[in-house]
């Protein structure tokens, strides 16, 4: 369950980050919420720490200040410009929390013994 004091103590925590730093104090929260239900819409069953909200946030604030996101959304996969070439991955969440996602998705092996006759 989101819990939107706790995310907001654990940015306090960390260091500063200008794309937060910028954001008005009155739209944190739309944020926030934004970035725990795109986890939440793909992965309901999890444990959705604060961690994770506060990357996909920063991930989500990094794609629209550089131009990415919009160009994602509308489909693009490659961009040229001049010599360089940019291909969009097309991942929804950040890589690190899929990492954490995938941590606590993978069944733990049990093992048994017995003997096959």
């Amino acid at each position: 369950m989101l819990n939107i004091e706790k995310v907001r103590k654990y940015i306090d925590e960390m260091p500063p980050n200008e794309l937060i730093d910028d954001i008005a104090e009155n739209l944190l929260d739309k944020y926030i919420f934004d970035a725990y239900e795109d986890i939440n819409s793909l992965y309901p069953m999890i444990d959705i720490t604060e961690r994770m909200i506060v990357k996909q946030l920063l991930y989500k604030l990094e794609g629209e200040s550089n131009g990415y996101a919009m160009l994602k959304r509308q489909g693009v996969e490659t961009q040229k410009i001049n010599d360089a070439s940019v291909t969009m991955s097309d991942n929804l969440l950040d890589s690190y929390v899929l990492f954490l996602i995938n941590q606590q998705l993978q069944t733990k092996s049990v093992g048994h013994i017995g003997r096959l006759i």
